[in-house]
């Protein structure tokens, strides 16, 4: 989702979506049957993902929207399942992963359908694959795990062969956490370093094409440096990297106590510069305000005697607007609900009860842009209204770049919430009612999503169910659209 890239983005021609400015380029209106799993092929189109039984299918659409084809296979073993499915936009190529037990094979099917292969993944012994694979320019790279040992290893798509990177001797001490693509000439490496008795630490190093390892320990050095929690990394063009994350206090929790941005120049650490959460003006603006004085008063006492407010937070990749490096981190925190069970032992009831987890909420977002140097230009917190706790940790914003503009947007209780920054200034929409409905209907649930595709137009696939008002039985219908939507 994008900010005005939604607002504008769901207008449809029936009276049923609210009108935008910009807005809608192509409608197609799908049966419930057809509604599944969106594959973004960007400027190839979109495919939609469906099943039934343990027949699956793929329906291909152009940017236009019109169905171009559709392609089709079966998953043959009785414990088959689709471990990931994505397009490689280097590859240009869908790849399916099929796991069945320790077997996995890859269907390796062309931007269009048309053409299908699948290949035998030959991997080490006794291991799992456990990451989508990367390309950087020739070479394709994924993680293994293997006696619960995580390894480096490249494959061939051709043949399905996966081969492991001989590493340095000193990664014998070191456990891979994550891989990501820096551009066409390196992979990050994301690593827990347990060389030192009693410490670790989390760092980051560069491979090049052929596997071999070009920088390491990227970020930090010092032992009084933070230990990474997460983190993004970013080509700034001229041989300039960006790294941006969250850190901790302890290598052993996954929560946060602030920010970092790094600059690197030429592979070479420019600077890092760390902002604790504490400093960062209205952080908790998402509280109501009562809440807030007490939240606030707490962190300044926690502040002065060296505590830390702790969160949960994924970042966005670093973009360049007006001469600045924008961060973008969302906050939240897990929450748990009670479940009470009740069992008959010997004819007496005995309840027991038990805490389950119960979705992440989402409490606010943050945006911070720095100069040139690492020094803080600006600062914003903005509360999220999101109206449900996904039981998974990702992005909700949606986010363009217009000039010296960023756009933010995100959808929740049959709303769209927008704001942008421009010239480090925060303008935060009026939300927009996403779905209308007739004066004789009930608007009884609406669940939609908006994705960036390419350029500037977005997808969007919406449902709702309405029911007529004063009717005890029947009176639902539920209607499917998929929109292309586009930004000026």
């Amino acid at each position: 989702m994008k900010k005005t890239l939604l607002l504008m983005a769901i207008s449809l021609i029936s009276n049923s979506f609210v009108q935008s400015q910009s807005g809608q380029v192509k409608k197609i209106t799908l049966t419930a049957d057809q509604v599944g799993g969106i594959l973004n092929l960007y400027e190839n189109g979109l495919a939609i993902r469906t099943s039934d039984k343990r027949q699956y299918e793929f329906t291909f659409y152009d940017t236009d929207l019109k169905k171009s084809g559709t392609a089709k296979f079966l998953l043959e073993g009785k414990r088959a399942y689709i471990n990931s499915t994505y397009f490689d936009t280097i590859l240009n190529k869908i790849l399916v992963v099929i796991t069945e037990r320790k077997k996995n094979t890859l269907l390796v099917m062309s931007s269009d359908g048309k053409k299908k292969k699948f290949v035998d993944l030959v991997s080490p012994a006794k291991s799992t694959i456990n990451t989508n694979f990367i390309t950087i320019d020739k070479t394709t790279y994924l993680l293994v795990i293997k006696k619960k040992k995580v390894l480096l290893c490249t494959i061939e798509i051709d043949n399905g062969k996966v081969t492991p990177i001989e590493m340095p001797e000193e990664w014998k001490a070191r456990t891979i956490l994550k891989i990501m693509r820096v551009n066409s000439k390196y992979l990050s490496v994301f690593y827990l370093d347990k060389k030192v008795k009693n410490k670790t630490f989390k760092n980051v190093a560069l491979l090049d094409d052929d596997g071999k390892v070009v920088e390491d320990m990227l970020v930090t050095n010092e032992e009084s440096d933070f230990p990474i929690e997460e983190f993004s990394i970013t080509d700034l063009g001229n041989d300039e990297l960006a790294i941006a994350g969250t850190y901790g206090s302890n290598i052993k929790s996954d929560y946060s106590i602030g920010m970092f941005v790094a600059k690197l120049e030429n592979l070479k650490l420019s600077y890092i510069k760390y902002f604790d959460y504490n400093s960062i003006k209205n952080f908790y603006n998402f509280l109501p305000e009562k809440k807030k004085e007490k939240a606030e008063k707490r962190a300044e006492k926690n502040a002065k005697k060296g505590r830390s407010t702790k969160y949960l937070a994924v970042t966005h990749p670093v973009v360049v607007v007006n001469g600045n490096l924008v961060v973008t981190a969302e906050f939240f925190y897990p929450t748990y609900r009670t479940e009470v069970t009740t069992t008959n032992v010997n004819g007496s009831a005995q309840t027991t009860s038990r805490q389950v987890f119960d979705g992440y909420q989402y409490t606010h977002t943050m945006i911070l842009g720095v100069d040139n140097n690492g020094n803080k230009e600006f600062e914003y917190c903005i509360p999220f209204y999101l109206d449900y706790k996904p039981y998974y940790a990702s992005q909700r914003l949606k986010r363009r770049i217009n000039g010296d503009e960023i756009k933010y947007s995100y959808i929740a209780s049959n709303k769209i919430y927008s704001f942008s920054i421009t010239n480090d200034i925060l303008e935060v929409n009026d939300p927009k009612k996403l779905v209308e409905v007739d004066e004789d209907k009930k608007l009884k649930s609406v669940s939609s999503n908006i994705d960036s595709w390419y350029d500037n137009y977005f997808y969007s696939l919406i449902s709702y169910t309405t029911k007529e008002k004063g009717k005890v039985i029947g009176g639902k219908e539920t209607n499917y659209f998929l929109l292309k939507l586009a930004v000026e």
